[in-house]
């Protein structure tokens, strides 16, 4: 464990985006322009263990606390096995296809985002973790339809409907196995485990490089040459907000009568918005024009429903661009 007081945080997905900012923000040593900040639940953390596929490069000595890092598969069960000793809480960040040429890529969507899980799952049990938080996504209940005023209470999305969407089926999947293993008990037949699911709106942030790079590029080559439906609505989370909701359900389920325990939340910055005005700032910012031409939705539907699988790289990132707002 963290040591007799303290608590070992371990992140799957640890070279990703909200790894590096929960880094950054609670242990990371003082800067003047960015000091680290302990919210409830953070001052307990005295060692953080960062797993991923890719190799992380963070040095150590930057750091207040201990910070390893094991480079691995999450579809590897003997691995999570041996990185997960003596962790206390898991942030299971770690995912596959959100977005790009990986939504294509079906059969390692689904290894990766519920075998995956189950093996995230088995090796909390076999070393005993306490919290396990999964991020999740809104298209667990989205699938087109218009959304006004939804909440926890919306069901799943009927998957037999939405071959379109490996991604967000195979996370609607994977959260039901966390969510199913709440209040069970580990290996030692004494720990109870609590999980929760955050279900996270498209993120946004600082030196964030994997979605709005993406967008910029397709502005700078042209590609945002129109927009689609009457009034696109959509919900957008920065980054901090992401962190803090991690930290307020780890927080939370800290306690014996937690209210997060078994539960999912979606989490945004509670601002819907017009998707294409959103991204208005960049192209005021690239001095590109904004569209002035509205495609209907059903046209975008079926590009991307039926004719997605076979389009070249260059028009993939155009549909990427209009649909940023769902498929996140």
């Amino acid at each position: 464990m963290g040591g007799s007081d303290g608590q070992t945080l371990l992140l799957t997905g640890g070279s990703g985006y909200v790894a590096s900012v929960i880094l950054q923000k609670f242990c990371r040593k003082y800067k003047a322009d960015s000091p680290n900040t302990k919210l409830p639940g953070m001052e307990k953390i005295s060692r953080v263990v960062l797993v991923d596929k890719f190799a992380s490069s963070i040095n150590e000595d930057d750091f207040t606390v201990p910070v390893q890092s094991f480079q691995g598969d999450i579809t590897d069960l003997d691995f999570l096995s041996k990185v997960f000793a003596g962790a206390d809480v898991v942030y299971h960040l770690a995912s596959y296809g959100m977005s790009g040429r990986e939504q294509l890529h079906n059969e390692m969507i689904w290894k990766v985002n519920v075998e995956g899980t189950k093996n995230v799952i088995e090796a909390c049990r076999q070393n005993n973790v306490k919290s396990l938080i999964f991020t999740s996504t809104f298209n667990v209940v989205f699938g087109g339809q218009r959304i006004e005023d939804g909440d926890e209470t919306l069901p799943y999305f009927d998957s037999t409907e939405r071959s379109w969407d490996n991604y967000g089926n195979s996370k609607a999947v994977a959260e039901k196995l966390v969510l199913q293993v709440n209040n069970t008990l580990t290996a030692n037949g004494t720990t109870t485990i609590s999980t929760c699911v955050l279900r996270l709106a498209g993120i946004y942030g600082p030196r964030e490089r994997r979605h709005i790079p993406r967008v910029v590029k397709a502005m700078k080559q042209g590609m945002f040459l129109f927009t689609y439906g009457d009034n696109p609505i959509v919900e957008f989370v920065h980054v901090e907000n992401v962190v803090q909701a991690l930290v307020q359900a780890q927080y939370s389920l800290t306690h014996s009568n937690s209210v997060a325990a078994g539960k999912a939340y979606f989490i945004s910055d509670g601002k819907p918005v017009n998707n294409f005005e959103f991204f208005r700032p960049l192209t005021e910012a690239l001095d590109v024009p904004f569209p002035k031409i509205s495609v209907p939705m059903w046209l975008v539907y079926f590009i991307g429903g039926f004719l997605f699988p076979s389009l070249s790289a260059l028009f993939m990132v155009m549909v990427y661009l209009l649909c940023i707002a769902s498929y996140m």
